[in-house]
């Protein structure tokens, strides 16, 4: 966010279109989300999705 370096942290993320929280998020911690660690995805098999052979 280049805007924070001359605004406070609510007005940038309104000049740039976004949330005050996703500011705060964002300088929180500033790695894009395709740089950050993908989540772990289902822990358990999903049994809804097996289908039985029956006729």
């Amino acid at each position: 966010m280049k805007l924070r370096q001359d605004h406070p942290t609510e007005v940038a993320a309104a000049k740039a279109g976004m949330s005050r929280a996703t500011g705060y998020r964002i300088s929180k911690d500033p790695k894009l989300p395709s740089q950050k660690a993908q989540t772990r995805g289902r822990r358990r098999p999903d049994h809804l999705g097996i289908k039985p052979n029956r006729k």
